[in-house]
């Protein structure tokens, strides 16, 4: 799982697209289960090619931010690492 598997596409409105400065990134997740229908005030940020919801964010400026994959099993990604750096600036604030 150190691996990306597939790829998960990123809406350029979004916190992802923020972190990761790009709308197309390798992600590590098998799904057997996923996101079907959002709560109140969420929205869809990332989706894999064959349209899986991979990321889901709240619709304002906190730090809320589910995603389906593994970045702690990439560990040796630094583009993965970015994630755990916005969290931690996030609760700096």
């Amino acid at each position: 799982m150190n691996l990306p598997s597939h790829h998960a596409l990123i809406d350029r409105d979004s916190k992802l697209f923020n972190i990761f400065t790009n709308d197309k990134i390798g992600v590590n997740s098998f799904h057997h289960q996923a996101v079907k229908e959002l709560g109140h005030n969420l929205k869809v940020t990332a989706k894999s090619d064959d349209g899986v919801i991979e990321a889901i964010e709240y619709n304002d400026d906190r730090f809320i931010i589910g995603i389906q994959w593994h970045p702690e099993k990439m560990y040796d990604s630094l583009q993965q690492q970015l994630i755990f750096e916005a969290f931690i600036a996030a609760c700096q604030k």
